[in-house]
């Protein structure tokens, strides 16, 4: 595995996310705003649940036929998101340092007063 990989797959924020999920889908049954919000999720995401175990009854039709666990989904995607962000922010970065030094050199040059 690469180096990135591994950094973003040992942090800490998976598990605490993973756990914010869960609770989320144990409202699901007995309350109708987050039922709306997680069904919506469900379909975005084609998963079905935090756990497998939260709904009583028959599966949700947002859960469609996947048999692939919510919390799982959404960190691995937030986990992707994420390297793509420090990435696009390393390569801006040095973007702009390469602009400071230019404009360092350039200050110099107009002090010295050279005209090339």
């Amino acid at each position: 595995k690469q180096w990135y990989q591994r950094r973003v797959r040992g942090d800490r924020i998976g598990p605490f996310i993973e756990e914010l999920i869960q609770n989320t889908f144990r409202q699901y049954n007995t309350n109708a705003e987050v039922r709306s919000a997680l069904d919506r999720v469900m379909i975005l995401f084609k998963c079905c649940g935090a756990t497998g175990t939260e709904f009583t009854g028959n599966r949700p039709a947002a859960c469609g036929t996947s048999t692939k666990l919510c919390d799982q989904v959404i960190v691995a995607d937030l986990k992707r998101n994420f390297l793509i962000l420090a990435l696009t922010s390393l390569v801006f970065g040095l973007f702009m340092f390469i602009n400071m030094v230019f404009g360092i050199c350039l200050i110099n040059a107009i002090k010295r007063g050279d005209s090339a």
